[in-house]
Parts: structure tokens; C-alpha cells; sequence
């Protein structure tokens, strides 16, 4: 097994167990802060943990050596057989072959990738820079579904009322001030790297839902917030009008 298949291995069992603890330990929380830092760190530790060298730590406990040299001096030993360089070459064309498939869709999700990217950055080049209700827009020649990317936010104005705008403008601005698409991005290169995991799609999955719930929460306090500014006065004035009484 080359380092490469084996590191690639420990990646992909990392976000099954992953996965498999934030179902049982995060999944029906309220902490969406808390559950967007530790989907993060999930990516983090899948990629940096299998560069670990544990071998170097077994070796300086040597009541773990000694237990791995008794059952190693029990085990049988091998005979090599007349037809062992054929196994050989059989596995090795097969990893030659598997080598290659995930390659080439590596390669092909990347070039999804970037030319999704390269759209992107084309519309906010040909669209024009408008103000809408105090927010810097792209706004987009065409009817389309409102978005953001980082710090730019893109919007067909002529496809909605002024009230559905402000409340897109809310929606999408609550993602750049959080910067959501760095999860986003993060999360498809995963997907891109470990196409063939599906768990590694079921993690992007609750990455994006945990941040439109990031999103509703934020709309939800400021609503609470202004009908609070709102009601406030009102109260004020019934209690003062209830103590001159």
C-alpha cells in the first residue's frame, strides 16, 4: 500500500466517524456557532491527524512493543509461493487503474469548480455596482436567483418589490459578515478531494443547512430587536399612565 493510498484511506474513515459523532452529539442543538466550528475542525483534523507519526509513540511504550513482539513471534510465518509475483502485478494494475479513475474526477470537479468561480467573477465584472438600500450590490442584468460570494452580493432588482429586497439584502449580508462562503469553499474541496465518500457530501450537506439556520437566527433577534424598540415606548407609557392613577 503506498503512503498515498493509505493516507487517502485514513481521510476518508475520519469523516465517517465524524459524521457518524455529530449525528449523535450535535445534530439536534440550537449552537449553530458551536456546530459551525466543529463541522471546521472536523475538515481540519481529517486532513492533519493521519500526518501524525503515532509509530514513533508506540515505540517509546515498551509494554505496547512487547505485547506486538509476543503475538508477532505467535503468528505463522509465510511461505512465499511460485506465483507471488503475479498477485503482485495483478494488485499493482489494479491500483494503477483506481489511481486513474479517481484522478480523472478529481480533475473534472475541479474544472466544475473553477469554471463556476470564473462565472462568478465574470458577472462581477460585467454587472453594475449599485446602492440599494444603503448596501453595495452587483446588480445582475439578467433575472436570477439572489446570491453572495465573500463580500459581494448579487441581485436582480427589477425582479422584486422593495420590501423582498430588504429582506434578501438582510439574508445575503448576514452571510458576508460572517464570511460563509469560506465554509462553502471548504467544504467542496472536500467533496472534491473525497468524491467517492459519501459522508464527506453529507458533512457539506449540514454545512450549508447549518448556515442558513446561522442566517434565520440572526433575522429572528433583529426582528425580536425593532418590535422590542417598537413595543417599548408603549409599555413605558401604560406603566406611567398606571402610577399617576
Amino acid at each position: 500500500m503506498t503512503p498515498e493510498f493509505a493516507y487517502l484511506l485514513k481521510v476518508n474513515v475520519a469523516f465517517v466517524l465524524f459524521y457518524a459523532f455529530y449525528r449523535l452529539f450535535f445534530y439536534k442543538d440550537t449552537f449553530f456557532k458551536l456546530r459551525r466550528a466543529i463541522l471546521l475542525a472536523f475538515f481540519g483534523l481529517a486532513l492533519f491527524y493521519p500526518l501524525l507519526n503515532i509509530q514513533d509513540w508506540v515505540r517509546q511504550q515498551e509494554p505496547i512493543v512487547d505485547v506486538i513482539y509476543m503475538y508477532s513471534a505467535m503468528l505463522p510465518e509465510a511461505t512465499a509461493k511460485a506465483d507471488a509475483a503475479a498477485s503482485v502485478d495483478w494488485y499493482g494494475w489494479l491500483l494503477g487503474s483506481l489511481g486513474f479513475i479517481y484522478w480523472g474526477i478529481v480533475a473534472f470537479l475541479c474544472g466544475r469548480f473553477l469554471v463556476q468561480l470564473s462565472s462568478i467573477l465574470w458577472l462581477a465584472h460585467t454587472s453594475e455596482r449599485v446602492v440599494i438600500h444603503e448596501t453595495p450590490v452587483y446588480a445582475l442584468r439578467k433575472a436570477a436567483g439572489p446570491f453572495s460570494f465573500f463580500r459581494m452580493v448579487f441581485l436582480h432588482p427589477e425582479s422584486h418589490s422593495d420590501k423582498e429586497t430588504d429582506e434578501i439584502l438582510t439574508h445575503e449580508c448576514t452571510h458576508v459578515s460572517q464570511w460563509h462562503s469560506i465554509d462553502v469553499i471548504l467544504s467542496e474541496m472536500m467533496c472534491m478531494a473525497c468524491w467517492f465518500n459519501p459522508f464527506v457530501w453529507l458533512l457539506k450537506r449540514e454545512v450549508r443547512h447549518n448556515l442558513e439556520y446561522l442566517v434565520t437566527i440572526v433575522r429572528a433577534i433583529n426582528t425580536i430587536y425593532w418590535d422590542w424598540l417598537i413595543i417599548s415606548p408603549l409599555l413605558l407609557c401604560i406603566i406611567v399612565s398606571m402610577c399617576c392613577i
